[in-house]
């Protein structure tokens, strides 16, 4: 059964190696991301990701939005789908244009800070958390990171449009 006739099929999960490109193409086309090319990445399971994707992968690394798996064993996952609490880290990164605090501690999840920025800026309606999420679900959240924030063309390494309230977020 069909779910799409123009391929978006929005009711399908999104894999990590399609994100590497839908965020990638977001930074640079939208946000003027530039990516570092004295960055490199040699992630051991990608030999057999889709090779139209590949070159997303490096450059999502490259960008500062994707750093792997997040497991620190060397991996990207490719195939998984994205979970939703990745999606929405992604998100804050590119918006904020930095990492927040990732930290583990009790009580606290990698992604505890993502979901709070989230959630204040109304990206989320609710906590997002290692559940897959669905491509119209993705559109949707990249939509409210952007359309419905007001941004600002700021010097931060070079010129680029970040979150106009950024400084509330990254200290």
């Amino acid at each position: 059964m069909f779910d799409s006739v123009d391929g978006f099929a929005p009711k399908r999960n999104l894999s990590r190696e399609e994100a590497a490109k839908i965020f990638s193409n977001f930074a640079i086309n939208v946000l003027c991301r530039k990516p570092d090319k004295n960055l490199s990445i040699h992630y051991s399971d990608v030999e057999n990701a889709d090779p139209t994707l590949k070159p997303y992968i490096t450059l999502a690394y490259q960008l500062g939005v994707m750093k792997g798996s997040g497991m620190g064993d060397g991996t990207f996952r490719p195939f998984d789908a994205i979970t939703k609490a990745e999606v929405n880290a992604v998100l804050i990164r590119m918006i904020l244009k930095s990492y927040l605090d990732e930290s583990k501690t009790e009580g606290k999840k990698w992604y505890s800070e993502y979901n709070r920025v989230a959630t204040e800026l109304g990206i989320l309606k609710q906590g997002a958390g290692a559940e897959a999420v669905s491509r119209n679900n993705v559109a949707l959240m990249l939509f409210r990171a952007y359309k419905n924030q007001v941004f600002d063309w700021r010097n931060i390494d070079y010129f680029s449009y970040v979150l106009k309230s950024r400084d509330l977020f990254v200290k």
